[in-house]
């Protein structure tokens, strides 16, 4: 069994969703790919070379290319937002077949509500969101009388009571720690709405018709594996700049504790950064320029939203992808062997001079001499670039011997 893993190397958007279209390409015929972070705040863009293109949020980039996905235990499941996705992928003539471990967390309307009033709540002082309840739905499955776990949802009236429990007590207590005493009539309307449940029950056993529960041991049935990492590192909630971080994490570790069930003891990892540095989100963010770095950016995904604003941009920072890589490297124990590999993307954006962070400084150097500039920086890696858009426009890219002139 060969194991690839994605993990964007910054603060998310680098190009996660063209490397794992990549590889499911290459390894179309028995790959799955396992979503092992995050939820459906993810947008993984893949084009295509025939003008398809869709932003993945539940299923895996690897649609495109026929590989089924698999939701592990760490993937938060959101059945308001599924339905949507798969009727759009359906009109590309795709009928992605969907797998789900039975531990997944499911997310609520509650969820959802509490994530967009708290964040509107902040103003000034948000922290970021997505808006589509992760950390919510997270912490309120820290308590084991309102987690909802997907084996719990073929049972209508069970999920219905256990609705009515996080309703009526969950989210007042929720309320009272967020420090939100009062709210509008029309938050209190959505969250009162006798409506709401029905919906979100009807919109679950959507969820279970076209998926299949399952657990690890489905990874023994594919003989590719594709790890599809959801947002960056430097979001990461343990290592990232608390608050300004996702609630789950984002580099190898959640990778290692499917792999030791599943006896995988090699992993091929494929860190990924744009040629430049972007945050879409509030948060810390070194060397922040007023404007996108060169004129050739064009980003359609990453549009402005009324819970992450305008997309950020800073020059490529190799302080910070040094931090980020090798921070997450070291929690690998000395039984896991890991194939290091490093993919910048977007690099057909950039000017015939680039800039770039290291040591602290901001160096102009040719674009010829980045990759010279990235593979000092990590040596031990192998190297690789996208100059487009699409999966064809990846390679290898041969190291320099020395820096030009």
């Amino acid at each position: 069994m060969k194991a690839y893993v994605i993990i964007g190397a910054c603060f998310g958007d680098e190009g996660k969703g063209l490397t794992t279209d990549y590889l499911a390409a290459k390894h179309a015929e028995n790959s799955l790919v396992v979503r092992f972070n995050g939820g459906a705040q993810a947008g993984h863009t893949v084009q295509t070379t025939s003008g398809q293109r869709h932003v993945f949020k539940h299923f895996g980039a690897g649609s495109f290319s026929g590989s089924p996905t698999y939701l592990s235990e760490f993937f938060i499941c959101n059945p308001l937002l599924f339905r949507a996705e798969l009727e759009q992928l359906e009109n590309f003539n795709l009928q992605p077949k969907v797998f789900v471990n039975a531990k997944a967390v499911i997310t609520t309307p509650y969820d959802m509500i509490l994530n967009q009033m708290v964040e509107a709540f902040r103003d000034t002082t948000r922290h970021g969101s997505c808006g589509v309840g992760i950390n919510e739905t997270v912490e309120r499955n820290l308590y084991e009388e309102f987690s909802i776990q997907a084996h719990e949802l073929f049972n209508r009236k069970a999920l219905l009571e256990k609705l009515r429990h996080v309703q009526q007590k969950w989210v007042p207590r929720r309320l009272e720690k967020l420090g939100i005493h009062q709210i509008s009539s029309e938050w209190q309307e959505r969250l009162s709405s006798p409506g709401i449940m029905e919906y979100f029950l009807d919109e679950v056993e959507f969820f279970l018709e076209n998926c299949t529960v399952a657990d690890n041991s489905i990874l023994q049935e594919f003989s590719t594996l594709i790890f599809e990492g959801a947002q960056g590192l430097l979001l990461d909630e343990e290592k990232g700049d608390f608050p300004y971080v996702t609630r789950s994490y984002t580099g190898l570790k959640n990778i290692l504790t499917i792999a030791k069930e599943a006896a995988i003891t090699t992993l091929e990892v494929f860190y990924v950064a744009r040629a430049y540095l972007t945050r879409h989100g509030v948060g810390p963010l070194p060397f922040e320029l007023a404007e996108p770095p060169y004129a050739n950016i064009h980003d359609k995904t990453n549009v402005n939203n009324m819970y992450q604003g305008s997309l950020r941009f800073a020059w490529l920072n190799i302080d910070l992808l040094q931090q980020a890589i090798f921070s997450d490297l070291a929690e690998v124990p000395k039984t896991m062997h890991i194939q290091k590999n490093l993919l910048l993307t977007c690099m057909d954006q950039l000017d015939p001079y680039v800039q770039l962070v290291q040591q602290g400084s901001v160096l102009t150097v040719p674009k010829a001499d980045l990759v010279y500039q990235v593979q000092c920086a990590f040596p031990n890696f192998k190297l690789w670039s996208s100059q487009g858009a699409t999966r064809e426009t990846i390679s290898h890219i041969l190291p320099p011997v020395y820096k030009s002139a």
